[in-house]
């Protein structure tokens, strides 16, 4: 397999890289020797010594790799279509839209841009496009041509990752699962990264799964701080760690989750206010609607003495509030809009609830509402 995903980077690297213009070329000798920006004591020095080994990767100039540098929409989308082993594909497509006259197919990446869209991977109009019928035309390049950001990179990542070729019939023998640890997700342990990214809640709502599940696969691990940065662009270096780590699963390392208990309580035995908000709200970032149904996923355990409670709340037919459904684990329902979800947790020895946060169902996915200490 190893193999197989070095070939198909490199069998047709002229065509790619030089679609890339001057962002990657072959290498064939130690990263700090090619590239005196790249140093032996730098993080990323492992991945960009493996990439020029193999041949994959050149700099922006003969000496230079840049890997502060930003990398584009674009250029993602030509990564993402190399390694699913798409290239052909992409060649067509493009060679049809300069045919038909298509606005935008003179453009290197026009190819990319039609093959993610015809593989389900992205939606053209999210990125300056149009489209009529199966004819994609790129009618403003300001997106594509911008730098991509690290939430959005990791979002197109994993959405890549789920890409089923038995659905298209694509000229590839890449088999997309290939690329999830193991072949398939374990739910309980996708969310229990939420533990291991410290700026979690400043992750925009739509990319949190998909970037949760990048920690899982080992594509994204978070600065030393436990940070996951999600609006900074992604540099020349972090680009690099994730084609190596992506063709070589060896090279995969995973963030550390915190053990799945809390205490809520400090060092005077009281209650730890704090804690309980905190593990309330990590909670309330488990649960997600779609398709009509609920969903909660639990991935940490309350302390002795204490009770975790979920309760979901709608209205009847006279306006009064009734409780329809009580779980305390991994939980779905088919909800309407409407719908309120109670979390408590209750102190069993004093038989008192000490915390609450809740949820409201809306046609817009879960508003949040406020946390309150009822001690």
């Amino acid at each position: 397999m190893l193999k197989k995903r070095i070939y198909l980077f490199c069998a047709l690297a002229g065509m790619f890289f030089g679609a890339l213009g001057n962002v990657f070329v072959a290498g064939g000798t130690s990263a700090n020797e090619k590239f005196t920006d790249v140093k032996a004591d730098d993080w990323f020095y492992d991945y960009v010594y493996y990439l020029t080994e193999n041949d994959i990767i050149k700099g922006m100039t003969e000496s230079t790799f840049e890997p502060d540098g930003n990398f584009t929409y674009a250029q993602s989308f030509a990564v993402i279509t190399r390694y699913l082993g798409l290239e052909k594909e992409a060649g067509k497509r493009k060679e049809a839209m300069e045919m038909l006259g298509v606005k935008g197919a003179e453009l290197w990446y026009s190819g990319y841009v039609k093959i993610l869209t015809d593989a389900g991977i992205i939606d053209p109009l999210d990125y300056g496009c149009e489209t009529y019928g199966r004819v994609v035309s790129i009618n403003d390049t300001s997106v594509l041509d911008s730098p991509i950001t690290r939430c959005a990179f990791a979002d197109l990542i994993t959405k890549s990752f789920d890409f089923d070729n038995s659905l298209y019939g694509f000229e590839t023998d890449v088999c997309a699962k290939d690329f999830i640890i193991d072949g398939e997700y374990n739910i309980e342990k996708v969310n229990s990264y939420i533990s291991a990214i410290k700026d979690y809640n400043t992750i925009p709502e739509k990319y949190r799964e998909n970037i949760l599940k990048s920690y899982y696969n080992g594509i994204f691990n978070g600065d030393d701080l436990g940070n996951f940065n999600p609006i900074n662009n992604l540099r020349r270096s972090e680009m690099a760690k994730v084609l190596a780590v992506i063709m070589n699963n060896d090279m995969r390392k995973f963030a550390e989750v915190t053990a799945g208990s809390v205490s809520f309580t400090d060092i005077n035995d009281n209650v730890n206010v704090s804690e309980i908000r905190e593990f309330l709200k990590s909670q309330a970032a488990n649960m997600s609607v779609s398709g009509g149904k609920f969903e909660y996923v639990k991935t940490n355990s309350v302390p002795e003495n204490y009770k975790f409670e979920l309760r979901v709340y709608r209205r009847n037919n006279f306006g009064e509030s009734e409780n329809v459904y009580s779980f305390d684990e991994n939980f779905k329902y088919d909800c309407s809009f409407g719908d309120v979800v109670l979390m408590t947790v209750r102190n069993t020895a004093r038989d008192m609830i000490i915390g609450a946060y809740s949820v409201t169902v809306d046609s817009s996915g879960l508003i949040h509402n406020d946390y309150r200490y009822l001690h």
